[in-house]
């Protein structure tokens, strides 16, 4: 998820991380952006899965406490390290 055109944003994902990621979300195409609550269940609906069911990652603390304000797993990014120990946390596979 971006506040970005989702265009743009899915021909950087593919050409720099192939096919891990399946749903690509940006918001200039939603009219609202991160931490609007819209953005983060919209993505959700798109993953099919409920908000609780989500983790979502950013390295600004407005955007990860907007995912938890709709019951994602909100992880602000420190470091490689820390971000390792939270998903290990909520028993992500990595």
């Amino acid at each position: 998820m971006s506040n970005t055109k989702t265009r743009d944003l899915e021909r950087f994902i593919k050409r720099r991380f192939g096919p891990l990621f399946e749903v690509v979300v940006g918001s200039a195409d939603l009219g609202v952006a991160k931490p609007d609550p819209d953005i983060y269940l919209h993505a959700a609906r798109r993953l099919s899965l409920r908000p609780k069911a989500c983790v979502f990652i950013d390295d600004v603390e407005a955007n990860a406490n907007g995912a938890t304000a709709v019951g994602m797993n909100g992880i602000l990014f420190e470091s490689t390290q820390q971000l390792v120990r939270d998903l290990d946390a909520l028993r992500v596979q990595v």
